[in-house]
């Protein structure tokens, strides 16, 4: 397994850093992009410790921003790891241009719904018909924002869900221009299935202030989705939702069987890759574990450092199928 720390200093920080005749060649003063480090680098060590003392000070005038480091995670598994996984996160392979005036009618529709509780950690948003006005590719598979996990697909991929007797999805109309009419090119993909609550200390990052409903949750996911080691029982169909808010503002995820990448690798369907799904009790999910409580003891060092969610990347289906194969 390989973790890679994607770290950013506040400003103010990069003064005290460009002291250190280490740390200064990583950290150049005024630098504003993110570095990356492995977990496993020592400099790793040293950076965290040099920074335990640091208090932020006025940077803008009397203008004091509460920041120290900011990481971010990205956890790849070796390919021998692929074998123990079951489960897969769905993730949007590509970022869509949605029309504006689409996204804002989504977002206006997806905080009118109410919080459902489904046996999960916190209660998730279950989006209502979404408005999509373009024509969608029958192949394709369109992500409708970045912040609620939802897809609607073309007609030939609806095709090939029921020729290979995919279960637990069903498909809804979307909405066309101004939220009127119907988009005949394409389906909402939904389910009524939902997972076992996560493993939330191994999933998600809590914030320090609670957020209000209508801002982002009061938690960010560190990297990879864990589940109990009797999970899998559970689950019975291919695809489900997870009971628990996986998506940016309290909306589930997607969780998918071998079976659904096997299909959108024989297919060349478009607009889906697919992360690994840890299990309690497995070998990756203890490495993982392991790794991730000691990047979070490091985090704890300081308490304005910040954790800025994950930087975990989908997988193709196609690479998934070769390393497990």
């Amino acid at each position: 397994m390989k973790i890679t720390l994607h770290i950013n200093a506040a400003r103010g920080l990069d003064e005290m850093l460009c002291k250190h005749r280490i740390l200064a060649r990583q950290f150049p003063k005024g630098t504003m992009s993110w570095i990356k480090f492995s977990d496993a680098d020592a400099m790793c060590d040293l950076l965290f410790e040099y920074c335990a003392g640091y208090e932020p000070k006025p940077i803008f005038g009397s203008i004091i921003v509460p920041a120290c480091l900011f990481v971010a995670t990205e956890c790849q598994l070796d390919d021998s790891e692929w074998e123990e996984v079951m489960l897969f996160d769905v993730r949007a392979s590509k970022l869509w241009r949605i029309p504006p005036s689409d996204d804002r009618l989504n977002s206006d529709l997806f905080w009118k719904q109410p919080l459902v509780d489904k046996g999960g950690w916190a209660s998730i948003c279950i989006p209502p018909t979404p408005v999509y006005r373009k024509e969608v590719n029958p192949k394709d598979i369109v992500a409708l924002a970045e912040w609620n996990n939802e897809y609607v697909i073309g007609k030939n991929v609806q095709s090939v869900f029921a020729a290979e007797h995919l279960s637990g999805f069903h498909l809804g109309p979307v909405r066309g221009k101004g939220g009127n009419g119907i988009n005949s090119s394409c389906f909402h993909l939904i389910s009524d299935h939902y997972s076992s609550p996560c493993m939330r200390e191994a999933t998600a990052w809590n914030c320090r202030s609670p957020n209000s409903r209508k801002k982002a949750p009061d938690y960010l996911l560190k990297g990879l989705l864990c589940l109990p080691h009797n999970a899998t029982q559970n689950m019975v169909t291919d695809f489900c939702h997870t009971s628990d808010p996986m998506a940016a503002c309290h909306g589930p995820g997607w969780l998918a069987s071998k079976r659904v990448v096997e299909t959108v690798a024989r297919y060349g369907l478009a607009g889906w890759s697919f992360a690994p799904v840890l299990m309690e009790g497995s070998r990756v999910y203890e490495e993982y574990r392991r790794r991730m409580k000691r990047i979070e003891s490091l985090i704890s060092l300081n308490r304005y450092n910040a954790f800025s969610t994950t930087r975990s990347k989908g997988i193709p289906a196609e690479k998934i199928l070769k390393m497990t194969s």
